[in-house]
């Protein structure tokens, strides 16, 4: 224990400020619009490709890209074939190299068609035949891709009643279908405006606006198996928010969530869960944070959460980096911003003792 402690302090002298945190940045080429409700995902050859959104007058429809290969590089994108309608509130996955966008509304339809966009050839597609039975459109849901089976799996969201959804989708990229989910377990409380990511085939859900309340709880779903999994919860959560942006870094092995609202309240937090382990782990500060705000869109390049637009009342346009500060390490060498009673214990949870229960 005082080999450790010791350890820590030094690492708190030497390597302060060094190891990750926020990091301004104005990437050069021409700039998206300020906007939000957009969606973002990482695409083929180091790339963010950004769909859509809204300004705070128009719905978007454009496509942009930010190159991260060496720097950071904002490029428009000319495309063949016709785009989807202008939209706020849908979802962008990309499976091998296409990308495929479902969903969304333009304040009057909520949309219930999928679209691709071939990566490669920078082509739209939205004239292909897809069988199944074709789900009520929506916004504000969640969509992941269990890349190994070639399956989205879409959750929540709000339908053109105002109705919020706790229903499961999946649509096989393979043939080209709606299936039929149908799930076992216990599902989560309908919602919108939450987030998800995939491990392997296990989807976590977070947070969301539910039909009375602002959410802060965790759900998971085996995507093989169709099944809602019971899971406990290690640490404090963060506050319950929705319209906040999460993605998940392979390399630290959990998922990263910025942002949101409650209540009228504006987030700029980032948050760090660990889905191994159902713990929510500690996060430090350093660096000057991107400004608080809701329905901004990340991805994650390796190391880097990278974040892109939002609103706080109005449309923003910024991107903010944050690189990702592993306080949960057992060697402190990596943890110099963590707190030498943290750093003693060997992780960085934010009440090691305290656990509940998600299901």
């Amino acid at each position: 224990m005082e080999k450790a402690l010791l350890l820590c302090i030094l690492c708190a002298i030497f390597f302060s400020g060094t190891n990750g945190g926020w990091t301004g940045i104005v990437p050069t080429g021409p700039a998206p619009s300020a906007r939000y409700g957009h969606s973002a995902c990482v695409a083929p050859g180091s790339n963010m490709l950004v769909f859509g959104g809204y300004d705070g007058t128009n719905y978007l429809q454009d496509l942009k890209q930010l190159s991260y290969a060496s720097g950071y590089t904002w490029s428009a994108v000319t495309t063949i074939g016709t785009a989807p309608p202008a939209r706020r509130g849908h979802t962008a996955v990309v499976q091998g190299n296409v990308m495929y966008i479902f969903g969304g509304t333009n304040g009057v339809t909520y949309y219930n068609t999928m679209t691709k966009y071939s990566t490669l050839t920078r082509t739209w597609n939205t004239t292909f035949t897809i069988t199944g039975t074709v789900p009520t459109g929506r916004a504000g849901h969640s969509a992941v891709v269990n890349s190994a089976v070639g399956s989205i799996v879409i959750f929540g969201g709000t339908i053109s009643t105002g109705a919020l959804q706790n229903t499961l989708l999946k649509y096989d990229t393979n043939g080209d279908a709606w299936v039929a989910e149908n799930p076992t377990g216990t599902a989560p409380p309908a919602r919108t405006d939450h987030c998800a990511i995939i491990v392997g085939n296990i989807m976590y859900v977070f947070g969301g606006m539910g039909a009375t309340v602002v959410l802060n709880d965790v759900a998971k779903y085996d995507t093989i198996n169709r099944n809602w999994l019971g899971i406990t919860i290690f640490g404090t959560p963060p506050p319950a928010r929705s319209g906040h942006t999460c993605a998940y870094s392979v390399s630290l092995g959990a998922m990263l969530i910025f942002g949101g609202q409650s209540g009228g309240t504006y987030f700029s937090d980032v948050q760090k869960f660990d889905p191994s382990g159902g713990a929510w782990l500690q996060t430090p500060v350093v660096g000057t944070p991107l400004s608080a705000r809701a329905y901004a869109a990340s991805i994650v390049a390796t190391p880097n959460f990278v974040i892109f637009g939002g609103t706080n009342g109005a449309a923003l346009g910024d991107v903010g980096i944050y690189s990702p500060i592993d306080c949960n390490a057992t060697s402190c060498v990596a943890t110099a911003v963590c707190t030498t009673t943290q750093c003693s214990l060997g992780s960085c949870q934010t009440t090691a003792a305290s656990a509940g229960t998600s299901s």
